[in-house]
């Protein structure tokens, strides 16, 4: 059977809405409801699959860095956004928006990190709540990373006049001009 998007479909505003956001919602929520389903956050039992599978879990030693390590790779891309925190945005709105989206990005990581290390007490109203919990602060880190994206297209609308200014790129080169 032929897909819902065949032949050059897919660069239409449709057929690319529907790979972007249709796919990748579908996916967010397939992977809540795999949350919601399973006991742990992280499962490491030898008779049952792995929740956030990795090879390295026989380990013990070195499965802080196995967590630790990821979790930094993703407080330092959210940092990244943080660069921009003094930036001169159109409105008001939008640099708070766009604060809030950075800190978010930036300390998820580390809730989550949190929330692993709590559900290994697997405490049956505790372990609810974490799964609570975890579920709601990845949809909300959905919601900061579209804003990230969204934002400094929206920033387009009001560049200042220096961005229009023709640049004569030979002048900056030694020995060209």
């Amino acid at each position: 059977m032929i897909g819902p998007l065949t032949g050059s479909s897919i660069s239409s505003p449709i057929g690319l809405a529907y790979v972007f956001i249709h796919d990748s919602l579908l996916g967010f929520l397939q992977a809540a409801g795999d949350i919601a389903g399973s006991t742990k956050l992280h499962n490491s039992s030898p008779l049952g699959g792995h929740t956030f599978y990795s090879p390295w879990d026989d380990m013990d030693q070195n499965h802080f860095f196995i967590i630790s390590f990821p979790i930094c790779v993703a407080v330092i891309f959210g940092g990244i956004h943080c660069i921009a925190w003094s930036f001169q945005f159109p409105s008001p709105q939008e640099r708070l928006t766009w604060r809030i989206s950075a800190a978010f990005v930036s300390g998820e990581p580390i809730l989550c990190g949190l929330l692993m290390v709590i559900d290994n007490y697997q405490v049956a109203i505790l372990t609810i709540c974490v799964k609570t919990l975890f579920i709601s602060v990845s949809f909300m880190y959905f919601i900061a990373r579209i804003m990230l994206l969204v934002l400094p297209c929206i920033a387009l609308r009001a560049l200042p006049p220096s961005a229009l200014v023709k640049i004569q790129w030979s002048s900056l080169f030694p020995h060209i001009g």
